[in-house]
């Protein structure tokens, strides 16, 4: 292809090669900002999430019978898949991490309406929620299981816990520069609570499969 014939038209229609310059320029401003977006984006997904998401099984069971006996049939299913061969841990949850659906709140540490609080989602688990997820606690304790219980939507209210579990993120945002174990915080209805542990880390579930 002769280039020359090319410019040569180029230089006697000054404002078609202006014009079309700009849109060329546009265009590659357009998919630089695009391509950036991306990978900002990329970057967020990949992510550790601390959570053993490989080797968890979401099965989601609803009763439609007006006898239906929620607690009865949870602790059945949960004994049925923990005999499960290869099945290392199970728990029920109130809503499953990273679904994109759940429960949310804002935290306080002071029970003061004026004090900005603190988005943070909410899970409520069985006490073998922690290993069912793959994570292990940095500090603090688990659950104990007198501080467990049972939650009937439309039969009986949830009650506000007597501690929870934060993870390292939750409770640098609320005490920075303090430790948090042990502190108290409040949910916006200025309910207390205690942070009894804090941060979860990544854990290593071997071969298998949980379950939530």
């Amino acid at each position: 292809m002769e280039i020359r014939p090319i410019l040569s038209s180029l230089r006697h229609h000054k404002t078609g090669t202006i014009l079309v310059a700009l849109q060329i320029a546009v265009s590659l401003a357009v998919i630089a900002n695009a391509l950036s977006i991306i990978n900002q984006r990329v970057e967020k997904i990949s992510r550790p999430t601390g959570i053993d998401v490989p080797n968890i099984i979401v099965a989601e069971v609803r009763g439609f019978r007006a006898d239906y006996d929620s607690p009865a049939a949870i602790t059945r299913d949960l004994d049925a898949l923990r005999a499960l061969l290869g099945m290392l841990h199970a728990t029920v949850t109130s809503a499953v991490p990273l679904s994109g659906s759940g429960s949310s709140t804002g935290l306080r540490i002071e029970p003061d309406e004026d004090k900005p609080t603190v988005g943070t989602a909410v899970y409520r688990m069985e006490e073998d929620g922690i290993k069912t997820l793959g994570v292990n606690l940095e500090r603090g304790r688990n659950f104990y299981t007198e501080e467990f219980t049972t939650h009937v939507p439309g039969e009986n209210a949830a009650q506000t816990p007597a501690s929870v579990i934060v993870t390292h993120a939750l409770a640098k945002e609320l005490y920075p520069g303090e430790d948090p174990l042990g502190k108290p915080i409040y949910w916006g209805s200025l309910e207390s609570l205690a942070s009894s542990s804090t941060c979860t880390v990544p854990g290593s579930a071997g071969p298998g499969s949980n379950a939530t």
